[in-house]
């Protein structure tokens, strides 16, 4: 064990072992200057992506008028989504390949080209097929700044850290809102300036990467590197994702509809929750760099966030804006104690080889959730709402509401608003009810996650030392107990 080991172990020379690709290791330590100029990068990947996404959906409304998109704006979110969750899977791996850097600057450019595309289009096809290219830039961002957080620092020290990643999310989706709500109030057309401010962001975000993210490089030449991706595999995946979300619908703009806000006014609405999810996840890092675990950050996390979908029950057609800033406070709390603890526990829990790809899942299945989840509850409040006003309002105003292109200022249905208006609540407490089971759940269910010792660099580098060698009667025991810890090599 105290000999120096090759970085690539032998194999027989069988046809398998000779088709096996090469991956290499990605961790790399730097000083503490380097370190940080890294993490402000990738932070800045992630305020660009959070900022373009939350800013596109606070326009959607000027937006539809001005495409004549009518009730199919809602599939510019759907392409979005879309996008950023079909290609999940894949990060992981082809950036073991190809390396992380590269893809990490596709992603962003395709933010850049798809934010441009949007500017333009004058069509609604256009802008969806332009959002769809979006979203696949932005799904990359989440998969590899993940991964690249866990090549460049340690489990146990990458707390210290994580509150730079949270507060860069926290001010994307904050500044989102109220960049479109400042910009869609001054003009007809003042709406493509929604999609020129991230994509100017993502054009020097991409600058600043070239020369301020030190990566290891990936060497061999690019035809080598592609025949290593299983091509037929990412075309399976795609298409077999793409077949599940196709047929799903975007939720409608719930909150401007049923209160009558205007897109600036919702924006500030939405700063209890946006704040305290900041606050809450810079605060995880430490904590679980203090206590050296994850379970209990994250179990308080889903308590909050169970307590604060209970408190949506509170919700009328009149609430007082003082209910709104401590319900949204304490459920943006427990997301914010939920998020990058559950990032750190599935790296802690998967093996080194498996590391990026076990992130890029973890973003696969939480997006999914998040389609799922979204047109799950659509479905449960059109329900709801077309039982309510089945036989109370013609059949045409009926479609009108069940399409989302019904505008509580429409003169001609004047008399039956207050109906609409109580149905639309109806619907939505009806998904407040079932969201709180199923958070209960999601609560009960950390209790089950296994809860291991965060490790640092030296625990890393005893185990790398053990990767590929026969244990010696003695080390077997300390083997075993490393097993499920993520250190920070890519060994095959």
């Amino acid at each position: 064990m105290g000999t120096e080991t090759n970085p690539q172990i032998p194999e027989p020379l069988t046809g398998s072992a000779t088709m096996k690709p090469e991956l290499h290791d990605k961790t790399q330590r730097l000083s503490f200057t380097r370190l940080i100029a890294a993490y402000l990068c990738l932070c800045a990947c992630y305020f660009i992506s959070y900022l373009d996404m939350n800013s596109t959906t606070t326009a959607l409304a000027t937006i539809s008028t001005a495409l004549s998109a009518g009730t199919t704006i809602t599939w510019a979110g759907t392409a979005f989504l879309l996008g950023q969750t079909v290609f999940q899977p894949l990060y992981g791996r082809i950036s073991d390949i190809v390396g992380r850097k590269p893809v990490l600057l596709v992603s962003v450019g395709c933010i850049f080209i798809g934010d441009l595309l949007s500017d333009w289009a004058q069509s609604a096809l256009w802008l969806y097929l332009a959002q769809a290219l979006s979203g696949i830039g932005a799904g990359g961002i989440s998969s590899l700044v993940a991964i690249i957080i866990s090549d460049l620092v340690s489990l146990k020290e990458r707390g210290k850290y994580q509150g730079m990643v949270s507060i860069a999310i926290g001010l994307g989706s904050l500044a989102g809102p109220f960049v479109a709500g400042s910009l869609v109030e001054k003009s007809e057309n003042s709406w493509r300036w929604v999609f020129w401010v991230p994509s100017i962001l993502a054009f020097v975000c991409a600058i600043t990467l070239v020369f301020l993210l030190p990566l290891k490089p990936v060497h061999g030449n690019w035809q080598d590197k592609v025949t290593k991706v299983d091509w037929y595999g990412v075309l399976a995946s795609v298409t077999g994702i793409v077949l599940i979300l196709v047929t799903q619908y975007f939720m409608p703009l719930y909150f401007q509809e049923l209160r009558g806000f205007s897109p600036l006014k919702s924006a500030t609405l939405t700063l209890p929750y946006v704040l305290a999810q900041s606050l809450a996840g810079a605060v995880s890092g430490p904590l679980m760099s203090r206590f050296a675990r994850y379970a209990l950050v994250l179990r308080a996390g889903f308590f909050l966030w169970t307590l604060g979908a209970g408190l949506n029950l509170l919700f009328t057609q009149h609430t007082h804006i003082a209910v709104y800033v401590v319900v949204l406070a304490i459920e943006g709390a427990g997301v914010g104690l939920v998020h990058q603890p559950g990032l750190v526990a599935v790296q802690a829990l998967s093996r080194a080889q498996d590391r990026a790809v076990a992130t890029s899942t973890r973003n696969l299945l939480r997006s999914l959730g998040s389609v799922f989840g979204v047109a799950i509850s659509t479905a449960v409040q059109n329900a709801a709402i077309k039982s309510s006003l089945y036989s109370v309002i013609p059949s045409e105003t009926l479609s009108e509401v069940l399409e989302g292109s019904w505008s509580s200022s429409d003169t001609s249905t004047k008399e039956y608003r207050s109906q609409i208006l109580d149905a639309k609540m109806k619907g939505f407490r009806v998904v407040f009810i079932i969201l709180v089971p199923i958070m209960c759940v999601c609560f009960l269910g950390t209790f089950f996650v296994a809860d291991r010792m965060l490790k640092g660099d030296e625990n890393d580098m005893k185990e790398k030392g053990q990767e590929g060698a026969r244990p010696v009667e003695g080390e077997v025991l300390e083997s075993s107990r490393s097993m499920g810890n993520l250190n920070e090599q890519v060994d095959f």
